[in-house]
């Protein structure tokens, strides 16, 4: 295993002073924080690595790591060396590759360094045992996503582009890893950015009028402030519906289906999840809450949302009512407002109904709301006598389909129906679609709702002190997008989605 004809040393070389000149390596400060990780999946591999990053980490890797031309100090810049991991305990060395990256030039901006070892678990295991092991007081084993948060701090990438890393990591094909890699690239960030930069010039040009406005000076008109306020709102919330999608905060495309009780949508979602996931009962209504599913159709990924069953798209009269937190609540009501916000969020809508029933007169008028372009109109029970009317749908969605859930006929054609308005470029499936994730986009909705309030407060007669404070909500708001917040609770709900060593 040590590719040697000898018994390895198991004493830890000293520091000294390489060919070059150089000085060996002087531990650091002893209190530095340095942190350690298997940064590759689990389980056995041609290759693994080791990554640590701080300060410490290049007198850890020079304490236990020989090069095959002798040396141990690290070099001053980026480099790879072939040689040997010294296991102390086991007195073995494993052949490993160490790859050195110094501060500033590295992932997290500090000192980073890789060994590369044999992808056998037992070895890589030995191999983190032993640099914890002999460095307890310098060393520790990273948090999930630890490294990608400390680049983010260091200033390397910014929050959106660190949430893009885990949509890269989780990308389950081509069509994900496209848009997490736009995203990557900053193209989220960069469009944030600018809208925060112009809110910035809005916010200090009203807060310049408000000095000259005690000498009685005009410097922006009413109208010039409501212009330029309501041009930026547009294109935020523009760029927010563009990116419609993804309940779950994936890289999904989302589509939700709604209609009356007891058409059958729970059934239609473990059809084509192939899971029985939604609860399907004979009695009406035993959906209240969204229920996801993820289904993937030849290589395209959907999250489908069944939405409670609502006998009209508006909340009706009070038919059923509960106590929650002192506050009486209508439960349909409710379940028809979730529908609706699922319906909002939605890139695909399908409508389902019963076709063994006649349409209910308040789903009749939602033809006015469709947009043909990504409805579907699915027709359930046909195995029942047809007593539902298709006209008032007719020529008003994408398409319709016949199935029966329960014999698990037209299940095929609802599959190919969905996959053809994303080939067929009814739903705009590209990265740009999928600029914003969830958080990104409430975080501009955020924005938007404050810069409107902006509008009113001067629309009314108020001063531009009650804009500025709601311009300064909206800017706290879109730097949530970037980071540009020190909200610690936001870092650490991300971050804490990571694996450990990324």
């Amino acid at each position: 295993m040590n590719g040697k004809n000898q018994r390895p040393n198991c004493d830890p070389p000293a520091p000294q002073t390489c060919n070059s000149g150089i000085p060996g390596p002087v531990p650091p400060d002893p209190h530095a924080d340095t942190i350690v990780a298997v940064s590759t999946a689990r389980g056995a591999a041609m290759r693994a690595i080791v990554r640590l990053s701080g300060p410490f980490s290049l007198h850890v890797a020079d304490s236990m790591f020989i090069t095959d031309s002798g040396a141990s100090s690290s070099p001053r810049s980026f480099s790879a060396a072939p040689g040997l991991f010294r296991l102390p305990e086991e007195c073995l060395n494993v052949p490993a590759v160490r790859y050195t990256m110094r501060a500033p030039r590295s992932y997290t901006r500090e000192d980073v360094v890789e060994m590369h070892v044999p992808g056998s678990p037992a070895v890589v295991d030995m191999v983190l045992d032993a640099l914890l092991k002999s460095f307890p007081k310098n060393l520790r084993l990273a948090r999930p996503g630890e490294f990608t948060r400390r680049a983010f701090i260091n200033g390397r990438i910014d929050l959106a582009q660190a949430e893009a890393v885990m949509s890269v990591i989780t990308a389950r094909n081509k069509a994900e890893l496209t848009a997490a890699n736009a995203r990557l690239a900053g193209n989220a960030s960069d469009l944030a950015k600018a809208a925060e930069n112009e809110l910035f010039e809005l916010l200090a040009t009203i807060e310049a009028a408000l000095d000259f406005d005690v000498q009685g000076i005009e410097t922006m008109p009413e109208k010039d402030f409501l212009n330029r306020c309501r041009s930026l709102r547009e294109r935020l919330s523009a760029e927010s519906k563009k990116s419609r999608g993804e309940l779950t905060g994936s890289d999904r495309l989302n589509v939700t289906m709604c209609g009356p009780p007891n058409a059958g949508k729970s059934s239609i979602l473990n059809r084509l999840s192939g899971r029985k996931s939604a609860m399907v009962h004979k009695k009406a209504g035993t959906t209240r809450d969204p229920v996801s599913e993820y289904v993937e159709i030849n290589g395209i990924s959907f999250a489908v949302t069944d939405t409670a069953g609502v006998e009209c798209p508006e909340p009706g009269p009070a038919s059923d009512v509960k106590r929650s937190g002192g506050e009486c609540e209508d439960i349909d009501a409710l379940a028809a407002k979730r529908a609706r916000d699922a319906l909002e969020s939605a890139q695909l809508v399908i409508l389902v109904f019963d076709a063994g029933r006649p349409l209910p007169e308040g789903w009749k008028n939602i033809v006015a709301h469709i947009d043909r372009e990504r409805t579907l109109c699915v027709f359930n029970k046909i195995d029942l006598p047809l007593e539902a009317d298709p006209t008032p749908f007719s020529g008003k969605v994408r398409s319709t389909i016949y199935v029966s859930a329960l014999k698990e006929e037209g299940i095929v054609r609802l599959k190919d129906a969905i996959e053809r308005v994303v080939i067929e470029g009814g739903l705009d499936a590209s990265p740009a679609d999928r600029l914003f994730n969830a958080r990104q986009r409430e975080a501009i909705r955020q924005a938007v709702a404050h810069m409107k309030e902006a509008e009113q407060a001067v629309a009314e007669g108020l001063s531009y002190e009650f804009a500025a404070v709601c311009l300064r909500e909206a800017s706290d708001a879109l730097a949530q997008v970037t980071g540009d917040t020190g909200n610690m609770e936001i870092l650490d709900h991300i971050f804490s989605r990571f694996c450990i060593g990324k």
